[in-house]
């Protein structure tokens, strides 16, 4: 694979993680600029309950067919030019069977925009929430899409970089049946661990082995060159930096 391909390929997929956190995140950071608005330009009216409702709507990607019950309040208030204004309060179940129709309740609304209408009780703990879901989002973008796209950057420009092992040999024959064996290599996925003749097995570990054979960078899978008999069934390889 091409050093152009392996960079076009983390570019994907480095765009596909930001995009997909970017989904999560999108809805709090808009949350966090509305309550923002809201609890340093918000103007207070006494908006009074005209309607109450519940309704449901499927979860967050439907998952396990569960359905979240939303409790929601169609209120009127006044605003300071003297225009009544309806809105409808999305509120918690608390609040929502503390008060019934005809209550006043304490709202925030935008002068310019009065329909962004919320209960003041809620204002702030929802800014400091959504403030904790964005800096969450980002810190998971972070260990998750920026730090592993510049350890692939660093790693493939290392690929690059890196000597190849080689097999000075132009023929090798078979020690067993004496035939010209032939060239090639293998491939490795882990290291190849080496024991002397009356050394027990002992705890093998994928990342140790000898030289040239334990595979630290995903970009660049160790190739040990060698030769083969394919009648005896051995292979002599050359490993090492």
């Amino acid at each position: 694979m091409t050093k152009r391909r392996k960079l076009l390929i983390l570019t994907f997929v480095f765009f596909s993680v930001t995009a997909v956190i970017a989904w999560f995140i999108y809805p709090a950071f808009k949350m966090y600029r509305l309550y923002t608005r809201l609890g340093t330009e918000g103007l207070t009216a006494e908006a009074r309950i005209l309607r109450k409702e519940t309704r449901t709507s499927p979860s967050f990607l439907g998952i396990f067919d569960s359905r979240i019950k939303k409790h929601l309040m169609q209120v009127e208030f006044e605003d300071l030019g003297g225009n009544f204004n309806n809105a409808v309060l999305d509120v918690s179940k608390t609040f929502y069977d503390r008060h019934k129709g005809g209550d006043l309740v304490r709202v925030l609304y935008l002068r310019d925009d009065p329909g962004q209408c919320r209960p003041v009780a809620f204002v702030e703990s929802t800014r400091n929430i959504s403030k904790v879901v964005v800096i969450g989002g980002l810190a998971v973008w972070i260990f998750v899409a920026v730090l592993p796209a510049i350890v692939g950057v660093f790693l493939i420009s290392r690929t690059e970089r890196a000597n190849e092992i080689k097999l000075d040999i132009e023929e090798m024959r078979c020690p067993e049946c004496g035939l010209p064996m032939e060239e090639g290599y293998i491939p490795l996925t882990s290291g190849i661990n080496w024991r002397y003749k009356d050394e027990p097995i002992g705890l093998l570990a994928a990342f140790s082995g000898l030289p040239g054979t334990v595979w630290w960078n995903p970009f660049k899978r160790p190739k040990l060159p060698g030769f083969r008999c394919a009648k005896c069934k051995v292979i002599l390889f050359k490993y090492g930096k």
